[in-house]
């Protein structure tokens, strides 16, 4: 059974993506981000993604990564962006760059640290 109030059912065998729990999950980001607005109205809220893992575009802990993005993503507060980080370390086919990940597609490189300081200097 899936972890409660917690995101470690996305990795579990028994997948809460396909379930109830997905959507409790979706309702519940959505009111931590309205929660956060509240609490702090004068500031910019950014909340960024999952880095990519996986090489491929097709392996499965990626396509786990874009499901968690699209509940993320999926619904939308004034005074929150939300940023999905993936693009910014794959090729032209959708593949992790080999330049900005260490060979288990889940480190960064040197390079990849400084692509993911350079990015969040150009959001801030």
């Amino acid at each position: 059974m899936p972890a409660k109030g917690c995101c470690d059912c996305y990795w579990s065998e028994q997948s809460c993506i396909r379930t109830e729990l997905c959507r409790r999950h979706s309702r519940r980001n959505h009111c931590r981000k309205q929660e956060a607005v509240s609490q702090f109205p004068d500031s910019r809220i950014i909340l960024l993604g999952l880095f990519p893992s996986g090489k491929e575009k097709d392996s499965e802990v990626r396509k786990k990564c874009d499901k968690i993005h699209s509940i993320l993503g999926e619904t939308p507060v004034d005074g929150v962006e939300y940023i999905n980080p993936s693009q910014w370390f794959l090729d032209k086919e959708g593949n992790i760059d080999d330049a900005f990940y260490s060979k288990d597609y889940i480190h960064f490189t040197e390079k990849g640290y400084q692509l993911v300081a350079e990015k969040l200097r150009d959001i801030i």
